[in-house]
């Protein structure tokens, strides 16, 4: 294993350590002062970067800023807002299954591309392991609070997905790596914080923000950090292969914080995480072989 992939690999261990964290340890107001907090931690470490290697946006890759603020913002929001609801190891998993299909909707729908058979249905492989595994946890009490969760991280996916897509219009107007991580989390930190003023609950002190700044680093800043690392210098079959594994870590997390452990469960995981390394096998298989 090269340091490349070994950045990857760590970022992903950061990322299964604080979702599992905040699956156990985190209520709803909580995690939207830690999403505000983490982002805008990880926009102004960013942006102190691109002033020290003067980097800047023009005025025609602001569109291309704002349409990567808004999927953010949808991506990460309806994510960490489903953690509260789900344990993060199903909401991943989820979030990994509707990903692949947002993505073959949007391109089918925008970009007229061919849909492969095999993608779509591996994928409803992972997102019935994913409904398959909310249904064990909530063992025949399916609450409108599960219902929500798994809308919202279907909604994360989606969000991730168009990330994707605006992610191609940044490479074409030459926006830096380091410009985007330093401007498209601007509206997931506003509307986070929105948010937390409108929701009639019991406020997070200072002290309970401080508390959380640990979190952020290992959560948010240095895990986006060493996943650039990564991509830039990986192959992007070996970036989806350790983020598919995204889903077991995490649930291996929770269990040391304190979940049970459920057999049946694993075993969703197991299939699904199974079907998540044969998808990504079969897309870059049929990239190769058009190319």
């Amino acid at each position: 294993m090269n340091k490349f992939t070994l950045s990857i690999v760590l970022s992903v261990l950061m990322q299964s350590f604080a979702y599992g964290f905040i699956t156990k340890r985190m209520g709803s107001d909580s995690i939207l002062i830690f999403v505000m907090v983490a982002f805008i931690t990880c926009s102004l470490f960013y942006f102190l970067l691109s002033r020290l290697r003067k980097i800047t946006p023009s005025k025609a890759q602001i569109p291309c800023l704002i349409s990567l603020n808004i999927s953010t913002a949808l991506a990460f929001l309806s994510f960490y807002i489903s953690i509260t609801l789900i344990p993060a190891s199903v909401a991943t998993l989820l979030e990994a299954a509707a990903g692949p299909l947002w993505v073959i909707i949007i391109g089918a729908a925008f970009a007229r591309k061919k849909v492969h058979l095999t993608s779509v249905v591996t994928s409803l492989v992972v997102m019935t392991c994913g409904i398959v595994s909310v249904c064990i946890i909530s063992e025949e009490n399916f609450s409108f609070q599960t219902g929500a969760g798994i809308f919202l991280a279907v909604a994360a996916a989606l969000g991730a997905a168009l990330v994707a897509w605006s992610s191609k219009s940044a490479e074409s107007l030459d926006i830096s790596p380091i410009i985007v991580l330093a401007w498209r989390f601007h509206l997931t930190w506003i509307l986070s914080f929105i948010i937390y003023l409108v929701t009639p609950a019991e406020k997070v002190t200072s002290g309970d923000v401080l508390n959380s700044l640990w979190l952020v680093f290992i959560g948010v800043v240095m895990p986006m950090y060493f996943m650039q690392i990564g991509m830039q210098k990986s192959s992007p079959l070996v970036t989806m292969m350790c983020l598919s594994m995204l889903p077991l870590i995490t649930y291996i997390f929770e269990v040391s914080l304190g979940s049970n452990v459920n057999v049946y469960l694993l075993m969703a995981f197991s299939v699904g995480i199974g079907a998540s390394f044969f998808q990504v096998w079969s897309d870059n298989f049929l990239r190769r072989k058009r190319a």
